[in-house]
C-alpha cells in the first residue's frame, strides 16, 4: 500500500471544510455567468465558512482569474487590481428564498501566489494560512496550484510567527499569537483576542497542519516533551530582534495598505460607504452614519475612515 502524501499541500486538500450549500452554489452561478472562462476558481474563507449560515452577513470571497483585463472592470480599475491587488466588489443571489450576500475579492494565480509566499506583508499568508474552502476550480491542476499556494501561506506564517514565542509554546499559542499578530498589521476591527477564538474554532485543522509543516519550517520546532503539546525552537536573538522589528513594520505598512484598500472599495464596492459602516459596527459596536444629501465621494468615504479610526472602530 502507498504511504499517504505527508506533504503540506496534501495536508491541505484534505482538511478543506466544505463550503457548498444552495447560498454558495447561488453565488457561484452568478460569477460564472459573469466572468465566463476568465474564472479558474472561487475560494470561501471567513466567519461564514466558520459558523456554517451562509445568509447571515456577508461571505468572503476570492476570486483567482486569468488576467485582470478579462474580468469586465473598466481599464483604470483593472490597473488599480494590478498595483494593489485585490479589488474587492459586492454581490447578491437568491436561494431558498433568501438573499445571499458576498463580497469577493479579485486576483490572478499568478498574485495568489506570491502574496501566499513572498509578500512582506501577511494580507494574504495570514488569511490563507486559515481554513478555507475551495468552492470551484477549473480543473484539478488548478486545485493543485491553490494547495501548494495555501501550504506555502502557511509556512510563511509558521516561519513569521515562531520567532516572537517563548523559547518552549504550545500549538495554540503558535497559532493565537502568529494570527494576532497578523490581524493587528491591517485596521481591523475585531475584538482583542481573536487569534485565540479563531485557533480554537479550527483546532483540529491547525494542528495537523502545524504536525506535518513544522518538521519543514525555517526554526524546526521539536516536542518538548513526550505525549505533551509542548514545543521547543532554538532561535538566536538576533533572529528574534529581526522579527519583532519586521511585525512593527508590517503593522506600519498595513494600515496604510488598509486605507488605501478602504479608499479603493468607495469605487468598487456597490454600498460602499454601507459595508464600511457594516464591518465597523458588527465588530467594534461603532455606528457610523451617513451625511445625508450627499454621494459617497472618495472624500466623503475618507472622512468616514478618519472618524471611524478616532473613534476607535479600527485597531
Amino acid at each position: 500500500m502507498a504511504a499517504a502524501d505527508r506533504t503540506p499541500a496534501a495536508t491541505i486538500a484534505a482538511l478543506r471544510p466544505d463550503g457548498n450549500s444552495p447560498a454558495t452554489e447561488a453565488l457561484l452561478g452568478e460569477l460564472k455567468e459573469k466572468y465566463g472562462p476568465a474564472l479558474e476558481a472561487v475560494l470561501l474563507y471567513g466567519s461564514c465558512l466558520r459558523s456554517g449560515n451562509h445568509f447571515d452577513g456577508l461571505l468572503d470571497l476570492y476570486l483567482i482569474v486569468d488576467d485582470y483585463r478579462n474580468t469586465r472592470q473598466n481599464p483604470l480599475l483593472a490597473f488599480a487590481n494590478r498595483i494593489l491587488p485585490p479589488n474587492v466588489f459586492y454581490l447578491e443571489g437568491r436561494a431558498e428564498n433568501r438573499i445571499v450576500r458576498a463580497k469577493y475579492a479579485i486576483l490572478t494565480l499568478s498574485d495568489f501566489k506570491r502574496g501566499c509566499q513572498n509578500w512582506f506583508h501577511p494580507y494574504l499568508w495570514g488569511r490563507f494560512a486559515q481554513p478555507t474552502a475551495l468552492l470551484f476550480a477549473n480543473s484539478p491542476a488548478t486545485a493543485a496550484a491553490i494547495d501548494r499556494c495555501q501550504a506555502a501561506a502557511a509556512v510563511r506564517f509558521i516561519d513569521a510567527a515562531v520567532p516572537c514565542l517563548p523559547a518552549n509554546f504550545t500549538l495554540k499559542t503558535l497559532w493565537s499569537t502568529g494570527l494576532d499578530l497578523s490581524y493587528a498589521s491591517e485596521l481591523r476591527p475585531e475584538r482583542p483576542g481573536q487569534g485565540e477564538r479563531l485557533y480554537e474554532a479550527g483546532k483540529e485543522y491547525y494542528d495537523r497542519l502545524a504536525d506535518t509543516i513544522l518538521p519543514r519550517s525555517r526554526f524546526r520546532p521539536q516536542p518538548a516533551a513526550e505525549g505533551k503539546d509542548l514545543y521547543t525552537a532554538r532561535v538566536p536573538e538576533p533572529h528574534r530582534r529581526r522579527a519583532r522589528q519586521a511585525w512593527r513594520l508590517r503593522s506600519r505598512q498595513g494600515k496604510m495598505l488598509s486605507l488605501l484598500r478602504l479608499a479603493k472599495a468607495a469605487f468598487t464596492f456597490q454600498s460602499g460607504f454601507d459595508y464600511l459602516a457594516w464591518k465597523v459596527e458588527r465588530h467594534s459596536g461603532l455606528g457610523l452614519t451617513a451625511p445625508t444629501g450627499q454621494r459617497h465621494t472618495f472624500i466623503t468615504f475618507s472622512k468616514t475612515l478618519w472618524k471611524a479610526w478616532r473613534e476607535k472602530g479600527f485597531r
